[in-house]
Formats: C-alpha cells, sequence, structure tokens
C-alpha cells in the first residue's frame, strides 16, 4: 500500500485527463479497436437497426440533406464548391447525434441533424471542414500539374480522354479522404475529441479494420446495385402489363432507394460504437 491509498489528500498519480478517460461513463475507450472483417455486416446491421426505428424522419432527413446540397451548388464562381465539403462535416456530425438520440432514447429531433453541431463543437467541425477542403484543393492542384487542366476538365465533367493513371489516383485520393474522414465528425460531436486527435483516431481506426472497411463498402456497394437493378426489372415487368404498376414499382424503387441513404450516413456511428467501445 502507498501513500495515496490512505491519503485522501494525496495528489493523483496520473493526470486528470488519464483518469477521466479511464472511467468513461459511456464506456468510450478513447482508441479503436480492431473487431475484424466479420464485423462489417454487423456495422450494417447496426444502422439498418436504427434507420427502422424512426423511418420517416430518417428519409425526411435524408431528402433535407439532399435538398441543401443542391441549394449550396447553386452560387457561382465555386463558391458552393466551397460550402458543399463545410456543410459535409456538419451534417454527419449532426446525424451522428441523432443515431445517439436514436439508440438511447428510441427518438431524435430533426434540428439535432441540422442545428448540434452549430452549437457543439461547432470551431473543431468547421476545422475539420476547412481540413477536408484542403485536401481536396491539394488534389485538384496536384492532378492539374500532373495531367494538364483539359484532362481535369475531362473527368470532371465526365468526357472521354481521361488518363487512366488519373482514375487510379482519384481512387487513391477518395480512400485516404474516407480515412481520415470518415469517423472524424462523429468523435468530434460525440466525445469531444480536438480535431488532429480525432482525424488521428480515424486514420487508425481504418488501417485496423482496413478488411473490414472494404468488405463493407463493397456490401454496400452490391446492395445499392441490388436495389436498383431488382427495382429496375419489376419496373420494366409491370409497366409492359400496366403503365400505371410500372410506375407505382418505380415509385416504390424511389422509396428503396431512399430507404438506402439513410443508412449510408448513419453507418459511421455503427463503426464507431463498435471501435471504441467494448462490446458486451
Amino acid at each position: 500500500m502507498n501513500n495515496q491509498d490512505f491519503d485522501r489528500y494525496a495528489p493523483p498519480s496520473t493526470s486528470f485527463e488519464e483518469i477521466s478517460r479511464s472511467i468513461e461513463d459511456d464506456g468510450y475507450l478513447g482508441e479503436p479497436q480492431a473487431v475484424g472483417m466479420g464485423r462489417a455486416m454487423a456495422w450494417l446491421r447496426e444502422a439498418w437497426g436504427l434507420f427502422k426505428q424512426r423511418p420517416g424522419k430518417w428519409m425526411g432527413a435524408v431528402l433535407l440533406i439532399g435538398i441543401i446540397n443542391f441549394a449550396l451548388a447553386l452560387p457561382p464562381f465555386g463558391i458552393g464548391m466551397l460550402l458543399q465539403p463545410l456543410a459535409m462535416t456538419f451534417l454527419p456530425a449532426g446525424i451522428a447525434y441523432a443515431s445517439q438520440g436514436v439508440e438511447q432514447r428510441g427518438d431524435f429531433n430533426i434540428g439535432d441533424i441540422f442545428l448540434t453541431g452549430f452549437w457543439k463543437s461547432g470551431k473543431s467541425l468547421l476545422g475539420a471542414g476547412l481540413f477536408g477542403l484542403m485536401l481536396t484543393m491539394l488534389y485538384g492542384v496536384l492532378m492539374v500539374i500532373l495531367f494538364g487542366n483539359d484532362a481535369m476538365q475531362a473527368y470532371i465533367y465526365g468526357h472521354e480522354g481521361v488518363p487512366s493513371a488519373m482514375r487510379i489516383l482519384t481512387l487513391g485520393f477518395a480512400i485516404i479522404y474516407w480515412a481520415l474522414n470518415f469517423l472524424t465528425p462523429t468523435l468530434i460531436i460525440l466525445q469531444d475529441e480536438k480535431l488532429f486527435r480525432a482525424i488521428s483516431l480515424s486514420l487508425k481506426g481504418f488501417i485496423r479494420n482496413i478488411g473490414g472497411a472494404f468488405w463493407c463498402s463493397l456490401l454496400m456497394f452490391l446492395a445499392f446495385l441490388g436495389v436498383i437493378f431488382s427495382g429496375a426489372v419489376l419496373t420494366g415487368f409491370l409497366g409492359s402489363l400496366a403503365p400505371a404498376l410500372g410506375k407505382a414499382a418505380l415509385v416504390v424503387l424511389a422509396i428503396a432507394v431512399l430507404a438506402c441513404l439513410p443508412v449510408l450516413f448513419i453507418l459511421p456511428y455503427a463503426v464507431y460504437r463498435d471501435l471504441f467501445f467494448e462490446r458486451e
């Protein structure tokens, strides 16, 4: 037994931050675990489970997000391209906050998604948005230097003549960008992590679970592809029988796609809960 065991006034042997982190009420570990590829399906199930509790609200929120993105793209002179990365930092943070509300209370307010990020951890989230914007601008400058402005314009507008090397580098950039930013808004708004620590934790989570990350991405891609393909086939078949049935099937397809999008947005929260908390 040391002096601290019987002297209540003795100073702690570790810093206050370390003590508070070790006894987090919510069980937050402060570092991402390696959980294995098999958890990818569990992440999707968890996200789907949170969506099912309030499907109407989630789909309404996604529609509003789409409208906001469309509105942000309207300003001229490239202003919209600057605003969208910032918005897509605050909105995922709000979705994570709303997801936590669904998990803990079974419900959320639309304002949780669209307003929370501005009053809670707003400076760090703004920094995360600026960080993502800086990465995007550096990527654009690098592509212009390597391949020229014509190739860059062809890639942006989907024209022919885009070099294969440019496509490969773009894919590599997308993976790096995703690894650095996927969990960052969630960690900032739910755990008050500082900007660069949150970015570091997001990257660590990706590296330690790189197999699960790619497997989860593939599953999501196949799910979207399956919904769209089966819906298109069903729409064509029913439309050949009666135009009204084809239109009804098209509406069902739109709803199915709209249901998949919230799951994609909720997914970072499901991954965060699995990587940063001990499973019971």
